[in-house]
């Protein structure tokens, strides 16, 4: 037994480390998302947070997977987990809300 066990170890790591050559599933899209910390200078995290919260609530689910705002008090940003192509119409959204109080 001593002797057949190493090849049997290179037969199960040869196998688990060839690629997989299988086609995906139809049905399943990979969610491939970004992550961007979105500094604020006037308004408070946690309102911008929550206006963005609900606009995102208010998005058709045929939309797409809902984008993921997280608040960080500390240093007053907003933590934005969303797809790429998403990420500058938030950004925008985020700029034209944190702006000073005089100018709301």
């Amino acid at each position: 037994m001593k002797k057949s066990l190493p090849l049997l170890l290179l037969l199960l790591v040869g196998c688990a480390a060839e690629p997989r050559t299988e086609p995906a599933d139809e049905g399943v899209a990979a969610a491939v998302e970004a992550f961007e910390v979105v500094p604020l200078q006037h308004t408070a995290a946690a309102e911008i947070a929550a206006t963005l919260e609900r606009a995102f609530a208010e998005r058709p689910a045929a939309a797409g997977p809902r984008p993921q705002v997280l608040v960080d008090s500390r240093t007053n940003s907003l933590l934005v987990q969303a797809a790429p192509e998403k990420l500058p119409a938030i950004r925008a959204r985020i700029a034209a809300l944190d702006v000073p109080r005089a100018a709301r």
